[in-house]
């Protein structure tokens, strides 16, 4: 089944707000911490630590950085950024 998702009741001005919570086919996914060190990359997603390849309620976990967690759900890409309306950029 595609992954459907509705903008209804979103304003125009919302769509370029930063994501930190996701609901997807009945799944939400929040990610509320993130620590990168050189020897690997963790994240707290729904109070529970992951790293790269791991897997949590149906989704792997694909990418992790200093900003947010990318996750993957079969075709979809999900992106759960860790600082809502921020405007900190990435590092060059």
């Amino acid at each position: 089944m595609p992954l459907q998702l509705s903008l209804s009741g979103v304003t125009e001005d919302q769509l370029g707000e930063r994501v930190t919570e996701v609901v997807i086919e009945s799944k939400t996914y929040q990610v509320s911490s993130i620590l990168v060190r050189p020897n690997g990359k963790y994240a707290l997603i729904n109070q529970q630590q992951v790293q790269e390849g791991d897997e949590i309620d149906g989704a792997v976990v694909a990418k992790i950085d200093r900003d947010g967690v990318t996750l993957q759900r079969g075709i979809e890409a999900i992106r759960l950024s860790l600082y809502k309306d921020s405007t900190k950029r990435p590092r060059p």
